[in-house]
């Protein structure tokens, strides 16, 4: 469809790029590329089109059933703006540039893999996804999982409970991590399996309460992270389980990240006076914590 002797320019000039001239350096072989796909749509505008229409007839999202590791597979094609868009979002978050505390030893080390950080910030997305004031509902309420597990295994701390739509079994601190950021409602069966009460949802901070952390803590409270704070879950510094109130004094932002190894370390929170504090690499004392822009001024220090 195109003229010989207007790709014979085209290859030549794309040769020259790449080899370079007496005049210029060898232009670097990414930027060889973009130019070679400027040439195609100037050559062939009406090639893109057609493409664009493939594409949008190819794309798919495959969500797999869990395998035995109890993971669950995800895999599928996007059209072009829908994944630059995703890959933008999450590298924007994984890659975003942070300045280390004046008042750190250490520069905080955040040893998870880059596949690992990508996971997490979606985590991230979802879980925001699912708040916002205009999210669909499903079966009459936010979209959120539903999760099965008796009073016994919470009282204990050991077992395991159920993911409803899934067969792999999940720990009752997983469970916990859930309950933190999404609530629980309790129902009262009988011994023949029969409904007797349903509770209203407790144990999961109000709207307000959250607006009000959000305000304070400003994002995940751990020094390092970027995670903004309409992204993060609020965790109770205290447990429920221990008799930790669902109060603004007992919660703190965390990413789903930092919510899923807190309990493990290497960080350790704090709320004396209602206010976040950490404990950890780079911060050997107790430190407070807030990316909040009202972040109330460090108290000076005695400098004998």
């Amino acid at each position: 469809r195109v003229d010989a002797a207007v790709l014979r320019q085209a290859e030549e000039s794309l040769v020259e790029l790449a080899a370079g001239t007496q005049h210029h350096p060898p232009l670097r072989a990414d930027l060889v590329r973009g130019q070679a796909q400027l040439f195609v749509e100037a050559i062939d505008p009406d090639g893109v089109l057609p493409r664009e229409e493939v594409a949008r007839r190819k794309r798919k999202l495959v969500i797999g059933r869990e395998n035995r590791d109890g993971m669950i597979p995800v895999h599928g094609l996007l059209t072009l703006e829908v994944g630059a868009s995703l890959k933008r979002l999450v590298d924007a978050h994984v890659r975003r540039v942070s300045f280390p505390d004046p008042d750190s030893f250490v520069e905080h080390v955040d040893d998870r893999l880059p596949q690992q950080k990508r996971h997490d910030t979606l985590a991230d997305i979802l879980s925001a996804a699912a708040r916002v004031k205009d999210a669909p509902e499903l079966a009459g309420s936010a979209p959120a999982i539903t999760v099965t597990v008796t009073q016994a295994a919470l009282d204990a701390g050991v077992g395991v409970g159920a993911i409803d739509g899934t067969d792999t079994p999940l720990s009752v601190d997983a469970i916990e991590r859930l309950i933190d950021s999404r609530g629980m409602q309790q129902v009262t069966f009988n011994e023949k399996g029969r409904v007797l009460s349903l509770g209203s949802t407790q144990r999961c901070f109000t709207p307000s309460q959250r607006r009000a952390i959000n305000a304070r803590d400003g994002g995940c409270v751990i020094p390092g992270c970027t995670a903004p704070a309409g992204w993060c879950e609020v965790h109770h510094v205290i447990p429920w389980r221990d008799g930790g109130p669902t109060h603004t004094d007992n919660g703190v932002l965390l990413c789903w990240g930092h919510h899923q190894s807190i309990d493990k370390g290497p960080w350790e929170l704090s709320m004396p006076d209602g206010v976040p504090h950490v404990r950890g690499p780079g911060h050997w004392e107790w430190t407070h914590a807030t990316k909040s822009r009202s972040r109330p001024p460090a108290p000076e220090r005695d400098e004998r």
